[in-house]
């Protein structure tokens, strides 16, 4: 019998088979790279114009990342992109501040050829990085703030990304993830939509009909952790502080 919709099937595992995992993950690279040909071409017409707007070097950061790390006047602020696409979500500017972005994609080589083919150049250059292994790319403790928008959930291991992003934030900085909620179901896993995040009883939590991970638990004492969905329960929001 089929497990109810929405839920991981009884008994299901709380580890990832990365082998497996990996396999779909990498056999999905063209369709993730369809959909960003339409968004950079302008004939997807539903995300093309926002995609335009990410690519303006004006464009400030939003006040959530002013505030969360304390960079004084004149500082710099460090922040890691995980599965930025061909263009951070990320603003530039902060007056009085310098904001250096580092933004990374398993799939950047390509989003580079679709970016020339328009004729556009972002402000940032996104390199070609996996969220599972920034360690080997990045010195330990080097961001302030690493981020990921709508990204983890096509990842292969979520928790051993949460990890590695864990692993290069400073000490007093933080990890923040913006994603929808349970898109891997709402995509029906098509493609790179592998997993749904949610918040069960305050706590985060990472699903697929055959994986069940508290993340809070896994993770423990060792970080300070919220979850929050946004007003209309699309949008989930975690934030995952190191201690200083």
């Amino acid at each position: 019998m089929e497990p109810p919709h929405g839920t991981p099937a009884p008994g299901a595992s709380d580890r990832v088979d990365r082998a497996r995992a990996r396999s779909i993950w990498a056999g999905s690279f063209d369709h993730e790279a369809g959909f960003w040909d339409g968004v950079i071409s302008g004939t997807d017409t539903r995300y093309a114009a926002s995609f335009r707007e990410r690519l303006s070097p004006a464009r400030e950061l939003a006040e959530p990342f002013r505030t969360m790390t304390g960079v004084p006047e004149g500082g710099t602020l460090r922040i890691l992109d995980v599965g930025a696409g061909p263009c951070t979500v990320l603003g530039f500017a902060w007056p009085g501040r310098k904001v250096e972005i580092t933004a990374v994609d398993p799939l950047a080589e390509r989003y580079d050829a679709l970016l020339v083919r328009a004729g556009l150049t972002p402000p940032v250059r996104t390199i070609k990085g996996e969220a599972e292994r920034l360690s080997e790319q990045f010195p330990p403790g080097h961001f302030d703030i690493v981020f990921c928008h709508n990204a983890l959930d096509h990842s292969y291991d979520p928790l051993g990304a949460i990890q590695q992003m864990l692993l290069v934030t400073r000490p007093g900085g933080c990890v923040r993830l913006e994603h929808a909620i349970n898109e891997g179901e709402f995509e029906r896993y098509t493609g790179l939509h592998q997993w749904n995040f949610c918040a069960q009883d305050g706590r985060f939590v990472i699903w697929n009909p055959a994986t069940r991970i508290d993340v809070t638990q896994r993770l423990g004492s060792a970080v300070s952790m919220w979850c929050w969905a946004n007003p209309d329960g699309r949008w989930l929001t975690v934030q995952i502080n190191r201690p200083a």
